[in-house]
């Protein structure tokens, strides 16, 4: 079963699948020009879960993102899978191996990205959030913005921040996080929800 197979057979789900529209025209294409058979497999693999994934077919996606890299641990499409498979735990709330996976990709490629690096920090966040952990989250969604400070979604993550420490109670850690984004990005679209924030944990 070939992925290029897959892909006329599915050609309206895709389309519907814009966000991922160009990392998938990416695994396209390097099916089309890869020798290797490790190699191409790990794209048809990786090409298919996130199909799966972004027409909601979670548990799918999960099993290819986990097939790849049982199978092929060492390909070039390692990283995106265990990121992509962090986001199918999340989404069906399986907080714990969604540490687990968001973890496994900050510890092992910590260095290939720096916007999928950052996008793990803020993934744990979440995950930290989710169980209740405020404190936790706080801090890794700082985290997310030191690993990509020039990131369109850096402000975002501030706010993320400054929300989850408004929940520990934090006054203090909130209302900077708050300020950071008024200061460092004032032309975010984040600005407006900012000021909201600060005001709220102004009177913690």
């Amino acid at each position: 079963f070939k992925f290029t197979e897959f892909l006329q057979k599915h050609l309206k789900q895709v389309a519907i699948a814009v966000g991922g529209l160009v990392v998938l025209a990416g695994v396209v294409f390097f099916i089309g020009q890869s020798k290797a058979s490790g190699q191409r497999k790990a794209a048809e693999l990786y090409g298919q879960g996130l199909i799966e994934m972004k027409t909601g077919n979670l548990q799918v996606a999960n099993f290819n993102f986990k097939t790849l890299l049982e199978r092929y641990g060492g390909s070039r499409w390692a990283p995106w899978a265990t990121f992509q498979l962090a986001n199918t735990f999340y989404e069906t709330k399986d907080y714990n191996q969604a540490l687990e996976y968001y973890k496994k990709y900050v510890d092992k490629y910590s260095t290939y990205d720096s916007l999928l690096t950052a996008s793990s920090w803020a993934g744990i966040g979440s995950c930290q959030e989710a169980l209740k952990n405020y404190l936790s989250a706080g801090e890794h969604y700082l985290k997310a913005v030191s690993v990509a400070p020039n990131s369109f979604m850096a402000p975002e993550y501030l706010l993320y921040a400054g929300r989850a420490y408004y929940q520990a109670k934090n006054k203090a850690k909130a209302l900077e996080a708050c300020q950071k984004i008024l200061d460092q990005y004032p032309l975010s679209t984040k600005v407006t929800d900012a000021k909201k924030e600060y005001a709220r944990a102004a009177n913690l």
